[in-house]
């Protein structure tokens, strides 16, 4: 069976977390948080933003 295709520019934070880091956002301590919101903000500008 084929995975669906997902397109990154309907990505947000939380499914993020999901696919790339597998954590659920109601389970993020505060500094998790702060290090992956610094993440999914870099990982947006290189793969939304720019295209």
């Amino acid at each position: 069976m084929a995975k669906k295709a997902i397109k990154k520019s309907s990505i947000n934070y939380r499914t993020w977390l999901v696919l790339y880091k597998g954590k659920d956002i109601e389970k993020l301590t505060l500094e998790e948080h702060t290090k992956f919101s610094k993440l999914y903000a870099k990982w947006k500008v290189g793969n939304i933003e720019k295209v």
